[in-house]
């Protein structure tokens, strides 16, 4: 007698809803649509695939599952998305542990993927901004304030990543520099002397990141199907009347002559009110609820740096899709999160992935109370009358 089999389901594949993967540390993981941002209609088509995720803040993990996920990469990390483009939002280092890892991934994960015909997209971000102007300032006392404000903005992950300090070198280094209220006429210390060997030493591990922005390797704006890719977002003071493309052109040539000057005056690095600052927010510093979000005047565009700070945290657009936040909050700082999104032809959608909740056997649970609980004897007993 023939015997039934019961119909098996298709197995999910990597950029199919459904798929289930593990990361680094076995933890399961599966590929969700997000329905707040599902079929948004581009301007114009693109002619090759793009996905897009947001700031990786030393997530490397984080970041190999959402491209592994997507069907960008294999699981030794290699790209194998062809003539596909991936674009990352910036903030690739801080906050988390793995920056100066996550640099050296996409740095070379950008060559393999032009040899293949495809690329990457570097953008940066403003804590990569922030390391360089506390590299690059010429005055002290621009240079005292960009240290201790990239330092306080998490560059302690970068300097403990690469073993430069230890957790109480960092305190009393810290220490040594907020305390110098006075910039302009403070004295150097000897942490003050000794936090400038450390940034020597960063300068050489990072001489890189400088190449790269000259090279046109990283970025300040990006433009695909219609819309500008840019880490904070671009306010009307920024992009007047110029086309997309003409935006771009002149943001990426304005970021080139700042790191070869060491000048960082420019309009385009300005925080903004919305971040503390003064005066209208750059295109590093714009914030997506304070500047992006109400917006009418803002041109079409797809942007990071302003996360949720939850789980569960997932792609979001205005309700005029001019704004798209790819920003889920990777790190652990920001919720540990997992999400992108991916244009194709026309349309553009967004994908997270969830972990797995592993159901908890209850009958397996027992509860032990210490036998004197149950004396009625016991004088330490107290029972409530409902």
């Amino acid at each position: 007698m023939k015997q039934d089999q019961a119909e098996v389901a298709p197995v999910a594949r990597p950029g199919e809803t459904g798929h289930a993967l593990a990361d680094q540390s076995g933890t399961d993981w599966i590929l969700n649509e997000v329905e707040a941002v599902k079929d948004v209609i581009l301007s114009e088509p693109v002619e090759m695939e793009h996905m897009v995720v947001g700031d990786v803040h030393g997530d490397l993990s984080g970041l190999k599952l959402d491209l592994q996920a997507a069907g960008y990469i294999h699981e030794q990390g290699d790209w194998i998305a062809g003539r596909k483009v991936f674009v990352q939002m910036g903030d690739v280092i801080d906050r988390g542990p793995e920056g100066r890892a996550a640099d050296v991934f996409l740095r070379n994960l950008q060559t393999q993927a032009r040899q293949a015909g495809g690329d990457v997209v570097r953008i940066l971000g403003n804590h990569e901004l922030q390391f360089l102007q506390a590299i690059l300032s010429i005055e002290d006392c621009d240079r005292l304030r960009n240290r201790m404000d990239w330092l306080i903005n998490g560059g302690i992950n970068l300097l403990l990543e690469l073993g430069l300090v230890s957790e109480t070198t960092y305190v009393d280094l810290l220490a040594g520099v907020t305390l110098m209220s006075d910039y302009h006429g403070a004295k150097e210390t000897s942490i003050e002397r000794d936090s400038l060997i450390k940034f020597k030493t960063l300068d050489d591990f990072f001489g890189d990141l400088k190449t790269d922005i000259a090279n046109g390797n990283i970025v300040a704006a990006y433009s695909a199907g219609g819309r500008l890719f840019i880490h904070g977002g671009a306010l009307p003071h920024i992009t007047g009347e110029m086309t997309i493309d003409e935006v771009v052109e002149y943001l990426n040539k304005r970021l080139r002559d700042a790191v070869e000057r060491k000048d960082f005056a420019d309009k385009i690095f300005n925080i903004g009110y919305s971040r503390g600052g003064k005066g209208d927010a750059g295109i590093f510093w714009a914030d997506y609820y304070r500047d992006i979000r109400s917006g009418k005047d803002i041109v079409k565009q797809i942007i990071g740096h302003t996360p949720e700070v939850r789980k569960g945290s997932e792609v979001r657009k205005t309700i005029n899709d001019k704004c798209i936040n790819v920003d889920v909050g990777h790190a652990e700082y920001y919720g540990g999160n997992r999400g992108y999104l991916v244009m194709k032809n026309n349309v553009a959608n967004a994908y997270s992935l969830k972990k797995v909740k592993v159901p908890v056997d209850t009958d397996a649970i027992t509860l032990e109370l210490p036998s004197n609980l149950s004396d009625p004897t016991n004088e330490n007993l107290v029972v409530l009358d409902m």
